[in-house]
């Protein structure tokens, strides 16, 4: 969760999968891989793993459900509360200027760009923005 930015770019992530996947231009052979992929903005499935992936030292962890039926939706939901002994928290995903230093480094984000997104000195939005870019301009190399 350290590296998400906001539920917008787990959401992002799935679309860009999802359509990746219904226009076979998908590079992973799993759903979940190919969201990794996305919200990590690398092409290489070890890259986005080792930017994205859980780790033993995760301390907190961000989840997307992708399905069309609300009990499995309901069902994987209550098999995560239960695997990892914890209640959901979705304040792991909001924007902390902490959070925005490590996001900028890991995502290759600089200052200037920051500056040259950000409308009434809104850097949250900024940076939810700059990294839904970053997504979207990975389709462009697939």
């Amino acid at each position: 969760a350290k590296l998400v930015a906001t539920w917008e770019h787990l959401y992002f992530a799935a679309i860009n999968a999802l359509l990746a996947y219904r226009n076979k231009r998908n590079i992973s052979k799993t759903l979940a891989m190919e969201t990794v992929i996305f919200a990590s903005a690398q092409r290489q499935i070890r890259k986005a793993i080792a930017l994205l992936g859980v780790k033993s030292s995760s301390a907190n962890i961000a989840t997307i459900i992708i399905s069309s039926k609300p009990a499995s939706i309901q069902n994987t939901f209550s098999a995560i509360k239960k695997h990892v002994s914890a209640e959901p928290d979705e304040t792991v995903l909001e924007l902390t200027e902490e959070k925005v230093r490590c996001i900028c480094k890991s995502f290759g984000i600089t200052e200037k760009e920051l500056e040259a997104v950000t409308k009434k000195n809104d850097t949250r939005q900024a940076m939810v923005d700059l990294v839904i870019e970053k997504m979207a301009l990975l389709q462009t190399q697939i």
